[in-house]
C-alpha cells in the first residue's frame, strides 16, 4: 500500500464516523489521521503510516504503539490500520484504563479490543525522561 492509498483509507475511516472529530492530512510522505475530542483540551489520538511497513498510534499523554510488518499485503495493512484506529477511538472516548508499574511507576494505557487488553506504552523519549528525572 502506498501513502496515497493509506490516505484514501483514512478518509474512508473518517467518513464512516461522521459524529467524531477526525481529520486526515499528509506530512512529508506520511499519511496522518487525527482523532480529536469534542471537549476542547481533552484526549486525542493520531495514526500515521508512510503507506506500509510501519504504523504508529500516538496518544495524548505521550503514549505510543508501533506496528512494523514489512510483509503485510494491502488487506493486512487495512486490518492493522483499522485496529489502531479503533484503539484510538476508544482512547479518545475514554474507554481505557491506566496501570502503573510497581517498581519504576511507569504508566501504561490499556485499551480493550476484541476481548483482549492492548497495552500502549510511553514513547521512548518520555520513558527515558521519566526514568532519568524520576517523574513526568
Amino acid at each position: 500500500m502506498k501513502q496515497t492509498e493509506a490516505r484514501q483509507y483514512f478518509i474512508s475511516l473518517r467518513d464512516a464516523y461522521p459524529n467524531s472529530v477526525i481529520s486526515v492530512a499528509d506530512r512529508t510522505d506520511v499519511a496522518i489521521l487525527h482523532i480529536g475530542s469534542k471537549d476542547e483540551g481533552s484526549r486525542w489520538a493520531e495514526l500515521s503510516t508512510p503507506g506500509g511497513d510501519w504504523f504508529s498510534l500516538v496518544l495524548s499523554g505521550g503514549f505510543m504503539r508501533d506496528v512494523v510488518d514489512e510483509e503485510a499485503k494491502d488487506e493486512e495493512v487495512k486490518s492493522i490500520l483499522a485496529e489502531l484506529f479503533e484503539l484510538g477511538l476508544s482512547y479518545v472516548d475514554g474507554d481505557y484504563s491506566e496501570r502503573v508499574s510497581r517498581w519504576l511507576r511507569i504508566p501504561t494505557v490499556e485499551i480493550a479490543h476484541e476481548g483482549k487488553l492492548i497495552p500502549v506504552n510511553l514513547s521512548i523519549d518520555r520513558l527515558v525522561r521519566r526514568i532519568v528525572q524520576g517523574g513526568d
